[in-house]
């Protein structure tokens, strides 16, 4: 079996950076991914604070710029997902479906999945009426109402990318201020098909073969009223993908991978980057420094035989 320097598991912007600079270290790099390359970078309709894009940069369009960076440098990517990550002679092996690879070192950067509510009809009307990506699904509901749950980034940038395809875009947010950037509220309130509902939750999701309407919670008079619409987009934070790892890296109480400032983890040459490890600011430029970090302290393992 082929031995590779270093096999980086996820194809999003921290891995295909951790990628384009292992190669740049000659190190032979293997990434794998279970779904496509770009992560949730790819789903984000317009990037506006990505380095050296004054007009912005649509999210796939960056990821693919990206993507064919790495591969013109030689990455070798394969499409499978990783299941469990063992100790071997040589480094380590990692299994996925399909098949084993072994390497010396590994960089984790799996990332992060939506959060669900956990709410009544939730998972009755996914695809039906339920969605966690505006990118995605936002040209299914051209014309007509719509509601977005969450008050972060995420939440304002599609309710934003939505009011341009939507009849109506409602925002729903369990408290009174938002933590999303003040540049973005300020665009989404000036739009005039975008309304806000604060201290709210939503407490069902009610429909018959698809979405009609949502049972709402006032937080602040205990108040119930339904509101109708066509559609949900849920943005209510994430969950790193790090379960398959659980018993074998330290992690915190979510789950969140944890690091030191080399992007090391609790095993000596496994490394993890991006939204997969606990940090203050995810962000897209943040998941890059991530893996350029990691894949330089690899190279110098590998260099001076300290791996």
């Amino acid at each position: 079996m082929k031995v590779y320097d270093v096999i980086i598991i996820g194809a999003g912007l921290a891995g295909l950076t951790a990628g384009i600079y292992a190669r740049r270290g000659n190190l032979s790099t293997l990434v794998l991914e279970g779904a496509f390359p770009g992560g949730q970078a790819f789903t984000i309709d317009m990037v506006e604070n990505w380095p050296g894009f004054p007009e912005a940069i649509k999210g796939g369009e960056l990821t693919d710029l990206v993507y064919q960076q790495a591969q013109n440098l030689g990455v070798e990517l394969v499409y499978q997902s990783a299941l469990k990550l063992e100790k071997a002679a040589l480094g380590y092996q990692v299994v996925t479906s399909e098949r084993s690879y072994q390497s010396q070192i590994v960089i984790v950067a799996t990332g992060a999945t939506p959060k669900k509510l956990g709410i009544p009809g939730e998972e009755e009307f996914f695809q039906k009426g339920v969605s966690y990506c505006a990118t995605c699904d936002g040209a299914l509901f051209r014309g007509k109402k719509v509601v977005i749950i969450g008050g972060g980034n995420a939440a304002i940038q599609e309710g934003l990318y939505l009011a341009n395809l939507a009849s109506d875009v409602i925002v729903i947010h369990r408290r009174n201020e938002f933590r999303a950037a003040p540049l973005l509220l300020e665009r989404a309130r000036k739009k005039n098909n975008i309304q806000f509902i604060t201290s709210t939750v939503v407490k069902e999701i009610q429909g018959d073969e698809r979405i009609k309407s949502l049972l709402l919670e006032n937080l602040e008079n205990g108040g119930v009223e339904s509101l109708s619409c066509d559609g949900v987009f849920v943005y209510v934070g994430f969950v790193p993908k790090s379960q398959w790892l659980m018993g074998s890296l330290a992690c915190d109480e979510n789950g969140y991978i944890l690091t030191d400032e080399e992007m090391r983890t609790s095993l000596p040459g496994v490394f993890a980057v991006g939204d997969v490890r606990k940090k203050h600011l995810r962000q897209l430029v943040t998941a890059a420094a991530d893996g350029a970090i990691a894949a330089y302290n690899a190279t110098n393992l590998i260099l001076s035989g300290q791996i």
